[in-house]
């Protein structure tokens, strides 16, 4: 059976019989030829469409099918050149001419592969064929020269400029990329430059870019500079990352106002802190005298959970003491405070203060009526801020002021500690006054409660002994410390071995014997001493003494005492 036979009876089989095809149209809905003839009669509300063919719709350099599918396969590729270069060919046998994209796509092939040769060739060919580059292609141009020297990259936006097409933020980010690559912070500095006096923007990564590199290398003034400027010319804004870098490079460089600028950006991006970074923020405040500063960094310690220690605090003493004019009530307050809260000071903590109180008599004098007002204030007064006085007193060499200030501790409920009676035999050593270091040991053994001596005790009363003709308690206090588990160091060695040699004591091998045995070296200026007899002579060597032994020594004597 035929398949044209089958389709004749497959129609037989579904025709509809007339009859039941007029029941099935309603009567209304049924045309008549009356109806057919009126609606002829009237006319269309609507004209017939009609069209007409737009032979302009395309445009003069319309591809071929041959071109697109050359161009897409060019960029299929990804960039491989080897593939592009099969394609090229292909395309030069079958007699198609190519166009812009693919020149372009050509040219980025060359880039990617930092084929600088090559990418020119293609731009010689382009212009044989009369084809204009745009500034993608000078864009391809520039990435396949990255690797050469930034003359060549900057004949490049030359040539851009003699064919009309000006640079972009896109042309100066290639440009600069090999100089941050580089970490070539001045040919980048040249190139973001360039771009403001253009009046372009630069891109955002390539202003984040230059502003780390420039808090890399420690220009934190600069970074700031460089974000202030970005910010004020471009919408968008700098992450939170380029501001923590600037105050981070600031806080390292000690340079205060760019710890102010950039803390108060980070605060308002509401970014918090690391401990590590707050406490360089912390030294920065310390050293610039801005007590403020050191506030609003402990106020982010405490905002992160961090629990304050000497180490936090320290610092802003540190900062009242240099702050302009001296906030010494406050200082001297804080230690009170350290004291109340359970915080354990150290013996440097106090020192700043003890600095400012030494530069003058009238400073220290002044001293003692703020201390009056914190106690009529209520305030506790701590035995470290009492020690700071005698401190000051015992720098400037004024011991009948140290000792008045250690008879006024009772007044101020307070106990002389050991760091005061160390204080005070430092001055005794100074003035060789072995009559108040005697009545100061036997003053801390009968103190309630009794003051125990350390280490810088023992080291103190062998040296003040060594001031005298008669030095025998020397190595009383020098066998008493070592019974007493310190370990004795470098300096009453150094000391004892000297005053034994300036005497004629034989009993200097015995201490540089047992300063061996303890793993501290000798230095060469006392083994120049002891050639000598103790007499003084000038070290006459051809060369000054290298400053890698001096080191080695310190290395060897410091690890000598941490063993111990």
């Amino acid at each position: 059976m035929s398949l044209l036979a089958s389709s004749s009876r497959c129609a037989r089989r579904f025709t509809v019989p007339k009859e039941r095809l007029s029941a099935a149209i309603p009567v209304e809905d049924t045309p008549t030829p009356a109806r057919t003839s009126a609606r002829r009669r009237a006319p269309l509300r609507n004209g017939p469409w009609q069209h007409k063919p737009d032979h302009a719709f395309h445009p003069a350099h319309h591809q071929s099918s041959d071109l697109a599918r050359f161009t897409l396969r060019l960029g299929a590729t990804r960039g491989g050149f080897i593939d592009c270069l099969r394609i090229a060919q292909e395309m030069k046998a079958a007699n198609v001419r190519p166009t812009l994209t693919v020149y372009n796509t050509l040219l980025k092939a060359a880039g990617q592969e930092a084929l600088w040769a090559e990418a020119e060739g293609f731009m010689d060919d382009m212009t044989a064929m009369g084809i204009k580059p745009d500034q993608q292609s000078f864009h391809h141009l520039i990435q396949a020269y990255r690797g050469r020297e930034a003359v060549h990259l900057w004949s490049i936006l030359a040539r851009m400029s003699d064919a009309g097409l000006p640079p972009t933020a896109q042309t100066y980010t290639l440009i600069i990329a090999r100089p941050l690559a580089t970490k070539n912070l001045e040919l980048a500095l040249q190139g973001i430059a360039h771009m403001v006096s253009t009046h372009v923007v630069p891109e955002l990564s390539t202003a984040q870019a230059t502003i780390h590199l420039a808090c890399e290398q420690g220009y934190p003034k600069l970074a700031l500079e460089l974000a202030e400027t970005f910010e004020n010319l471009s919408v968008r804004r700098l992450d939170t990352s380029v501001w923590v870098a600037c105050l981070a490079s600031a806080a390292d460089a000690l340079y205060a106002p760019g710890v102010h600028h950039a803390l108060q950006k980070v605060a308002e991006l509401g970014t918090a802190l690391d401990e590590g970074l707050l406490l360089s923020i912390l030294a920065t405040a310390a050293r610039s005298g801005h007590p403020a500063l050191a506030q609003s960094a402990l106020a982010q310690l405490k905002s992160i959970g961090a629990a304050l220690q000497e180490h936090h605090l320290a610092p802003l003493i540190a900062a009242l003491c240099a702050a302009h004019p001296p906030q010494l009530q406050e200082a001297l307050a804080t230690l009170g405070l350290m004291r109340a809260q359970g915080i354990a000071h150290a013996p440097t903590t106090a020192n700043p203060i003890v600095a400012l109180l030494a530069r003058s008599p009238d400073a220290l004098d002044a001293a003692w009526a703020v201390l009056d007002e914190l106690r009529a204030a209520g305030a506790h007064i701590d035995a470290s801020a009492l020690n700071a006085l005698v401190g000051a007193a015992v720098r400037m060499g004024d011991v009948q002021r140290a000792v008045g200030a250690y008879k006024a501790f009772p007044e101020y409920a307070c106990a002389p500690t050991v760091e005061t009676f160390n204080l005070l035999l430092g001055a005794c050593i100074a003035h060789a006054h072995r009559e108040l270091g005697d009545r100061l040991l036997g003053e801390m053994k009968t103190a309630v409660p009794a003051v125990k001596p350390n280490g810088q005790t023992y080291e103190r009363l062998v040296l003040l002994c060594l001031t005298q003709p008669t030095y025998e308690d020397a190595f009383f206090y020098l066998e008493e410390m070592k019974a007493r588990g310190f370990l004795p160091t470098l300096s009453i060695y150094d000391a004892i071995v000297r005053k034994c040699v300036s005497v004629g004591d034989g009993r200097y091998k015995l201490a540089l014997e047992e300063m061996k045995q303890c793993g501290y070296a000798v230095s060469k200026a006392l083994n120049q001493f002891i050639e000598v007899g103790g007499v003084f002579e000038e070290i006459k060597t051809d060369e000054a003494k290298k400053p890698v032994e001096e080191a080695t020594e310190r290395k060897v004597n410091a690890q000598a005492h941490l063993q111990a």
